[in-house]
């Protein structure tokens, strides 16, 4: 806000209205303004003394004043970002310096351009698009310079930097569409980055890019390996490759980078533990989980939030593989970086699935009573606790008065794609099963139902189902 105020009183930056008044009445509002007391009436009043506040031209001034303050704040924005992009301020004013015939200047400007591009690589395809640009900034100072050698030269590191840019992108469009899939969206059809894949001699190509030790090898072979992960999910192979040369380059990768990878790899082991019930997957996954935490990248930028979804699945991978100690300490370490608005209902959600596995039914009931539903996967994850408590503590009327509940809010609710509702009416199909299984008394066939738990696509908490029928069976 301070930074706004000083934005706006510039005479080259702003348009030629003093919005400050107005700027310093609104500001004390923030964060919220959402106080009754902020009302046209109350602006006239402040900005125009002696107008009456049900004047239309001190009306239309407010408007206008409101109108020129809107698009300030926009510019605002823009110029916020352009300060923190470091490779477009550089690439800006050696265009400009190129244009105004300061060569000396544009050498070392270019210089330290490149250098500061070198130091802070990423390691992702976004890096080629600021070498390209940069690069042909270089190109056109050639051409003004008469430089033939380096402009030609120049013009072959730009078709390089778009031809890796390309490769990057088109190997991860894969994963992408995989991904998009499983969340309801339609396939693209025609896109010619699968086009390009599909019609490419993979093998080959990678092959040749490793022998002529292309600097940048490393980064296209990890986005071929996250390609063929994704297409050939069966072959465990390419995710321990990925693995290996993910360790190997670590340090070529920057932050959001490596975030991205885990996260790539974090999605196979979910992928692999659905399709073949492995607890290598479930290690694997907690692993990964444990390492994005030890290395600060779980989360896309650091000053980003803790995205919600993420802290679910670390939380319920921890607990399907019981390491309670790791994830009292990853709760109280972690959850005050949540988005304020969800941290707290987050925080009582899973310490109720924490004290769930501690098997203290009271204190999980109590911080799970206090959760409000302020997060669309909390309506069902907190259904689905209720009853595994219920169940526990033999509350047989209201576990079945759960999975109705359950039932219906799958039905209306449009918060949840198809992949959630059917991996939930799955849950509720072999609750409602176990559940009469438990009341005749008679565990009969159990070990076929345990089968086909064990076999199902995708099915919610599937650890405990299984849990609770060998206990059955054993009993």
């Amino acid at each position: 806000m301070k930074e706004l105020e000083k934005f706006s009183v510039s005479p080259y930056l702003n348009r030629g209205r003093n919005t400050l008044p107005l700027l310093k009445l609104l500001r004390k509002f923030h964060p919220d303004f959402n106080d009754d007391k902020l009302t046209d009436a109350y602006l006239i009043q402040n900005l125009f003394p002696g107008r009456k506040t049900d004047d239309r031209k001190a009306y239309s001034l407010l408007k206008t004043n409101t109108s020129e303050l809107f698009i300030l704040c926009k510019d605002f924005l823009s110029y916020s970002e352009f300060k923190k992009d470091t490779n477009r301020k550089n690439l800006y004013l050696l265009n400009q310096l190129r244009t105004k015939k300061l060569l000396n200047e544009f050498e070392k400007e270019f210089k330290a351009a490149e250098e500061y591009q070198l130091k802070n690589e990423q390691g992702s395809a976004d890096d080629f698009t600021d070498k390209y640009f940069l690069t042909k900034a270089f190109a056109e100072y050639c051409v003004v310079t008469g430089k033939t050698d380096e402009f030609y030269d120049s013009l072959f590191k730009m078709a390089e930097y778009s031809v890796i840019f390309a490769l990057i992108k088109s190997f991860r469009l894969t994963e992408i569409r995989q991904v998009s899939k499983s969340f309801g969206q339609e396939d693209p059809g025609f896109n010619l980055g699968f086009f390009l894949v599909e019609n490419l001699n993979e093998g080959k190509f990678i092959e040749g890019l490793k022998k002529n030790n292309n600097r940048y090898y490393p980064l296209i072979e990890i986005s071929y390996l996250i390609h063929k992960m994704t297409v050939a999910p069966d072959s465990q192979k390419y995710y321990y490759e990925l693995k290996k040369l993910f360790d190997k380059h670590i340090d070529i990768l920057g932050h959001s980078e490596k975030y991205t990878i885990l996260g790539i790899m974090g999605s196979y082991c979910i992928i692999m533990q659905n399709k073949t019930n492995l607890h290598e997957f479930s290690e694997e996954q907690f692993k990964i989980n444990d390492r994005s935490l030890k290395l600060g990248v779980y989360k896309w930028r650091k000053e980003d939030d803790f995205h919600i979804s993420h802290f679910r699945n670390i939380v319920l991978t921890a607990l399907s593989l019981n390491h309670l100690d790791w994830l009292e300490d990853f709760i109280n370490s972690y959850s005050d970086e949540l988005n304020i608005n969800l941290r707290d209902n987050m925080k009582l959600y899973c310490l109720a699935l924490l004290y769930h596995a501690k098997k203290e039914y009271g204190k999980a009931l109590e911080n799970l009573i206090k959760v409000k539903y302020d997060f669309f996967m909390f309506k069902i994850d907190i259904k689905n606790l209720y009853f595994r408590i219920y169940y526990e503590t033999d509350q047989t009327e209201q576990c079945f008065s759960v999975l109705d509940s359950m039932k219906h809010y799958i039905s209306y609710t449009k918060d949840l794609n198809s992949f959630f509702k059917n991996r939930n009416n799955t849950f509720i199909r072999y609750a409602g099963e176990l559940l009469r299984i438990k009341s005749s008394g008679n565990p009969k066939n159990i070990d076929e139902f345990i089968f086909r738990i064990k076999n199902e696509k995708s099915i919610e908490s599937r650890r405990w189902l299984i849990e609770k029928s060998q206990e059955l069976m054993n009993s």
